[in-house]
């Protein structure tokens, strides 16, 4: 029985000490960032992907008293990790933000110093030349911004302050002996982003390097809006002037295609210059409508998502809803208790709809003359609506409790409604006729005296 015991205990102990190298062999897989910065338990880090379809959920980790954080994560692929110290009291300003290509399992220890007047700075220490060059990228455009708006350069030099957002890449690369071209091909991407912004904001005009389009025709584009508008920019530049509608649609396809080879910034750009398109569309014949949407649809056919391309084409269809005379859309909404409810219901009065969101504070500032107006009007054969554009239902439902409203408190549910009239901004007012025709597509907002005007006609 004691020898069994014993040999019970030896195979014991020899099982833990062939699991301590596994645990850390595990251990090791891990990806680990941590250090410090001059900065308390305030501050946290939050930890996201750079780009979409990474895999990384965000995580947020607040800062211990001395400035000191950690990161963990079993990372499986080269990842591109978006790395930023912000303030728990969101009224302040922010700290500092970086990207970092991080490897599966590696360590990286980081020593940094941040300041309002140098942004952020890395210390001595043993960090590799890639994370390096990233930060102190990051770092110089920030610097950058801040003295193109409190010290702007005179207009003769503008030229050569621009240009030092390119230059700082070549030095960058020098200086931290850049050789991953993963980093090397991103450090470039965001040196013509800037460059770009920075003379698109000041309206220079000047000759653009030859491989703008070439540095920027990259999936890296379709997680920066600032690339998106700097791309619109280079195609600007090339369209001529005062040239609309389907003819201007199809050079920026034809630009498209001359400049853009990859297929999902393709796509991308496509989709948003036939929204651009659909926004400014309006119909002023009906035959001529019609034709239109026939060179639509051939538009569309580009598309590779069958998905959207259906719904640009049925949202296209559905503009005949925003001209005067037109009959409401046969659509259902959803009311604060989440009821289907429809304009339908209402055939035989007026309806008067306030488009608005929770976030609008112009919206806002027109529900108490919208209020006192509905007060006014309640014996008149006249309905009010007001139809929440919000995408969280919550913050739509936290408003309506906050600022105590009352009446026909509805929301788009899966009607499009927003799309079928082509909303572009908001407060937008409407009216329906009672017979269920569109009277106005712009009605008079509540604080305007026409509105009482109108309605006294009734």
């Amino acid at each position: 029985m004691v020898k069994s015991i014993r040999l019970m205990g030896i195979c014991l102990m020899l099982i833990s000490l062939f699991s301590i190298p596994a645990a850390f062999a595990a251990a090791a897989k891990k990806t680990v960032v941590q250090g410090k910065i001059n900065m308390g338990e305030d501050y946290q880090l939050q930890v996201a992907a750079l780009f979409p379809n990474s895999g990384l959920e965000t995580e947020e980790i607040r800062l211990q008293a001395d400035g000191r954080f950690s990161w963990t994560n079993g990372l499986e692929r080269p990842t591109w990790v978006q790395f930023t110290f912000e303030p728990l009291a969101r009224n302040r300003q922010l700290g500092a933000s970086f990207p970092l290509y991080l490897q599966p399992g590696e360590q990286v220890l980081l020593n940094l110093h941040f300041d309002k007047d140098r942004y952020l700075q890395v210390l001595p220490g043993k960090l590799k030349g890639t994370h390096k060059s990233m930060i102190e990228y990051t770092s110089f455009c920030n610097q950058k911004m801040k003295e193109r708006f409190v010290n702007k350069p005179a207009d003769a030099d503008m030229e050569a302050f621009c240009q030092d957002y390119l230059d700082e890449v070549t030095r960058n690369v020098k200086r931290n002996k850049l050789k991953d071209k993963e980093v090397l091909g991103y450090l470039n991407f965001l040196g013509f982003n800037n460059y770009l912004m920075a003379i698109h904001s000041e309206n220079l005009k000047v000759s653009l390097p030859e491989n703008c389009f070439e540095t920027l025709d990259s999936e890296y584009a379709l997680s920066n809006y600032l690339a998106v508008g700097n791309l619109n920019y280079l195609f600007e530049r090339e369209l001529p002037k005062n040239v609309g509608g389907f003819k201007r649609l199809q050079l920026k396809s034809d630009l498209l295609d001359k400049h853009i080879k990859s297929p999902a910034l393709h796509q991308k750009l496509y989709l948003d210059y036939l929204l651009e398109f659909m926004q400014k569309y309006k119909i002023t014949d009906r035959q001529q409508y019609a034709a239109d949407i026939e060179s639509l649809i051939s538009f569309t056919q580009k598309m590779t998502d069958q998905k959207t391309r259906t719904v640009i084409i049925d949202d296209f269809k559905s503009l005949q809803y925003s001209t005067i005379g037109s009959a409401m859309p046969d659509v259902k909404f959803k009311d604060i208790e989440g009821k289907e409810v429809s304009l339908a219901q209402f055939k035989g009065k007026y309806i008067y709809i306030d488009l608005w969101a929770s976030w609008c504070v112009p919206c806002i500032q027109e529900i108490p003359a919208l209020q006192a107006l509905e007060k006014q009007y309640k014996d008149k054969n006249i309905v009010f609506i007001s139809l929440s554009l919000d995408s969280s239902k919550e913050a739509w439902r936290n408003k309506v409790a906050e600022l105590n409203l009352h009446g026909l408190q509805w929301e788009l549910g899966d009607s499009r409604f927003d799309k079928m009239m082509s909303i572009t901004g908001i407060p937008h007012f409407m009216l329906y006729n009672p017979d269920g025709t569109l009277q106005l597509y712009k009605a008079p907002r509540p604080s305007d005296p026409q509105i009482k005007a109108l309605f006294d006609k009734f």
